[in-house]
């Protein structure tokens, strides 16, 4: 099913409809108190996250862009294969802020590396030249199929909507 930003939710909807939680989860779209987001996955990240083995979801980045401050505890992430389908839907339940430097990158490889899942070593020296990191542990990770929604830009984040308009931290 194809599907733009404005007929998302009903397709989210019909998908998710034996879910009660699901289903009150995404109630809360029409009143603007639900942060709903569209994350870009490569393999084998997408996998181990629809598998339980990845719970924390980390996003990078060499300068201050989405979802840095602006991704919170409720929100929701679509799940999208890079290149391809919309795969699942999750819910963040905590998010954490770092200003990158070798502290806190060891802090995180530390604290988080398991939940991660990186493939190997070079996951960690391909992130010491970022600024800032967010992540996010996630739960109810939900498969969902054939939804395809077009999106032709090269971001790995989109923000489809902003939980009560949450301002940059």
């Amino acid at each position: 099913m194809n599907v733009d930003s404005n007929n998302l939710i009903e397709a989210l909807r019909a998908h998710l409809k034996a879910s009660p939680f699901w289903m009150q989860k995404l109630a809360r779209h029409g009143n603007g108190s639900l942060g709903l987001h569209l994350a870009i996955f490569r393999e084998p990240y997408l996998t181990f996250l629809m598998e339980g083995r990845k719970t924390v979801e980390t996003r990078f980045a060499k300068r201050y862009c989405p979802p840095f401050g602006r991704v919170g505890s409720g929100d929701v992430l679509l799940l999208k294969q890079s290149g391809g389908p919309i795969m699942g839907v999750c819910t963040v339940e905590q998010v954490w802020f770092y200003e990158i430097d070798a502290s806190s990158l060891k802090l995180i490889k530390e604290k988080f590396g398991r939940a991660i899942c990186p493939v190997d070593n070079s996951f960690w020296s391909e992130r010491k030249n970022s600024v800032c990191a967010t992540l996010m542990l996630v739960d109810n990770v939900t498969p969902v199929s054939n939804i395809v929604i077009q999106k032709r830009d090269r971001r790995g984040w989109v923000i489809i909507q902003d939980a009560n308009q949450r301002e940059l931290l």
